[in-house]
């Protein structure tokens, strides 16, 4: 009996172009999941960089706010933490180039837009953001800066630009800002 060896002409090159792709295939889920891990974990770094300079600022303030004696000056915003780094507005630089505008911040914060907040902004309007008519809360920056700069022995490296605000109490009833 002979057999045909023409039919197994190219089992051999399809077998191994089979196996050639399989390992290409999980090369690249691996390739793939080192990477996704590596993204993970940058932001989880990240993440905990930010909750720290939080609580580090919160911290400073805290100190600052022991000493207050005028609570109206805090809260009509001539009063400020000891951690600033210039007028309680305008334009930074941040670490990585990028800038920030605390005015637009502080905007955003009382009225939901980077423009000037107008009184009836500020106060006149209830909206689901501020319900409390005359007696919505009016933003007033406190404590700003970089978090680098909070140590004065420079040995905090950081990007973190942080920026602290008080307000009114919006539970109380006096109608003034």
């Amino acid at each position: 009996m002979t057999t045909d060896s023409r039919r197994e002409n190219g089992v051999a090159l399809v077998i191994a172009m089979l196996m050639t792709l399989l390992l290409s295939a999980l090369g690249a889920v691996l390739v793939l999941t080192t990477s996704s891990e590596t993204l993970i974990s940058s932001n989880f770094l990240n993440a905990s960089d930010g909750l720290y300079a939080a609580d580090a600022v919160i911290e400073r303030a805290m100190d600052d706010l022991a000493n207050v004696r005028d609570w109206n000056a805090l809260l009509d915003g001539s009063a400020r933490s000891g951690f600033i780094d210039g007028a309680a507005g305008g334009a930074r630089t941040l670490p990585d180039g990028s800038t920030i505008d605390l005015t637009q911040a502080l905007n955003m914060a009382n009225c939901g837009k980077v423009s000037m907040c107008s009184d009836a902004d500020l106060v006149g309007n209830r909206t689901g953001d501020r319900p409390w008519g005359a007696n919505n809360p009016v933003w007033q920056l406190y404590a700003y800066g970089k978090v680098q700069d909070l140590v004065s022995t420079g040995t905090i490296n950081s990007p973190y630009y942080i920026m602290l605000m008080v307000a009114d109490d919006p539970s109380e009833a006096d109608g003034i800002r």
